[in-house]
């Protein structure tokens, strides 16, 4: 199934989020996580417990997207 396939990532987009990364990989890798939860919520549960949202809560303004595209969870 391709969720399965997908929550592989999700460790290694969460790490770019935590890493010293530019705030353009930051921006990507919040992106992409917000891309996992757009179409269903699948994955949310596995996106909070890496922390990603922990994360962005603290992280400049432009990681809405991750927040926004997951408020429903």
């Amino acid at each position: 199934m391709l969720y399965e396939e997908l929550r592989r990532s999700i460790p290694q987009l969460t790490t770019l989020l935590l890493g010293p990364e530019e705030d353009k990989t930051k921006g990507n890798a919040a992106g992409a996580l917000s891309n996992l939860v757009r179409n269903s919520d699948i994955l949310c549960e596995d996106i909070v417990s890496q922390g990603a949202i922990q994360v962005c809560q603290v992280l400049p303004a432009h990681f809405h997207v991750l927040l926004s595209a997951s408020s429903g969870f």
